[in-house]
């Protein structure tokens, strides 16, 4: 969810209507318009010389950004390497978007620490793009129809929302929209077990310039998941006074129409949901296949706690161990048996050992952070260090089985 206006230090100035010649969009119907945000996020930065250096080698500390100075004696607690960076929006719209930009120079050398600093990100660019939309309007027109229609129960299908049904019900009440499958029986969008939709702000503006005003809904949809909300920017007018309201353009960002939420929508599995080794041509293609999961449930969450479950390459060569154990223990002689559980033994004994050592890493990289970001972090490393060892022991089982099931050289040749 994005942090409210007043966390995020929204500084609003409301606008007044001018009396002659043509009109002015500004304060028609209690228009909110902010005009400066001043955002401060923690960052934690590699290196504070390259940092600044980079700050104004793209020229950022002449657009707004400024890095606060350490204070002298420094406070209990100060950890050097994160670092207050205050950020005057919209003329710093463009560090927020280097910042998350994969691969930018600025990403690689700075980071965003936590889940929450990451929505005030996210909050900072929404106020960018928003900012930049309204720009593409004029204040200027000559027929007005909207401004004093209301738009507070707007059907959601109105605002560029693809409904599951054409339910009366699936329509703002006072700007708002709000779904829990523990109450509600029409579940509307379909998006989760609870979730709403809300105007949480609106401008008029002659967007296409036709000399007729339109107006311009701010829309978020939050819901139960983690990381920032989806938004949607709807542009709605009335061609004359007491028709219906009409669509001019819809823009989205993180919401999808129908066809493609299905096509693209993750769907987390069971262990035990997963193809088996022995379904692949190859063990590479076996490795791939977990890959490829791992990663699309790793893009389908916003790398908080939500996104440990994906990592699945431990646990599935460990069923695969596990499978080929039993296999050989059927597969042998009560002597071989009692060989191959001994050695089973010494292995997990030194796995429970390799295993300590590897937490007694993590604790130590991980030390002094905090945030669900970490967390699911330090789960993806232990997960890429870990899953090796169970591999190579589960290869070396299912080689020993496949040499058994082989037979006897004397029985071949």
């Amino acid at each position: 969810m994005l942090p409210n206006r007043s966390a995020l230090g929204l500084c609003f100035l409301l606008l007044t209507v001018s009396p002659v010649g043509l009109a002015e969009a500004s304060e028609l119907k209690a228009e909110i318009n902010p005009e400066v945000l001043d955002l401060k996020i923690a960052l934690e930065v590699r290196s504070m010389d390259t940092f600044e250096e980079l700050l104004t080698k793209d020229g950022f500390d002449q657009r707004g950004v400024e890095v606060a100075k350490s204070e002298s004696g420094e406070k209990a607690g100060y950890d050097p390497r994160f670092k207050t960076v205050s950020v005057s929006l919209p003329i710093g719209c463009s560090f927020l978007e280097a910042l998350t930009e994969d691969g930018s120079d600025l990403a690689n050398l700075a980071q965003v620490p936590d889940q929450i600093t990451l929505n005030e990100v996210f909050g900072g660019l929404s106020y960018c793009a928003r900012h930049s939309r309204i720009k593409q309007g004029s204040k200027e027109f000559e027929q007005d129809f909207v401004s004093h229609e209301t738009f507070q129960n707007l059907h959601l299908r109105k605002l560029g929302l693809v409904t599951s049904n054409e339910s009366d019900q699936c329509r703002l009440t006072g700007g708002v929209y709000s779904y829990d499958s523990e109450r509600d029986a029409i579940d509307c969008l379909e998006r989760a077990s609870r979730y709403s939709v809300e105007v949480y702000d609106h401008v008029y503006r002659d967007m296409n310039r036709d000399g007729t005003l339109d107006l311009v809904l701010f829309v978020s949809v939050d819901g139960a998941w983690s990381g920032p909300s989806d938004r949607l920017v709807s542009v709605l007018t009335k061609t004359s006074s007491g028709s219906r309201w009409q669509a001019i353009d819809t823009e989205l960002s993180g919401i999808q129409s129908d066809d493609r939420a299905e096509s693209n929508e993750f769907q987390m599995k069971e262990i035990n949901e997963f193809a088996y080794l022995e379904d692949f041509e190859t063990v590479e293609a076996f490795q791939e296949h977990i890959d490829e999961y791992v990663q699309s449930c790793i893009d389908s969450t916003a790398i908080n706690t939500k996104t440990i479950p994906c990592f699945v390459s431990y646990e599935l060569w460990d069923r695969e161990l596990n499978r080929y154990y039993q296999q050989l223990r059927d597969l042998f002689t009560q002597d071989e048996r009692a060989l191959l559980l001994e050695s089973q033994r010494l292995w997990i004994k030194d796995r429970d050992h390799t295993m300590e050592l590897n937490s007694s890493l993590l604790d130590w990289r991980y030390e002094g952070v905090r945030g669900t970001m970490f967390s699911a972090m330090r789960a993806g490393d232990a997960d890429e260090s870990l899953a090796p060892m169970v591999r190579q022991r589960a290869l070396l089982l299912k080689r020993w089985a496949e040499l058994r099931k082989a037979g006897q050289l004397r029985d071949i040749w």
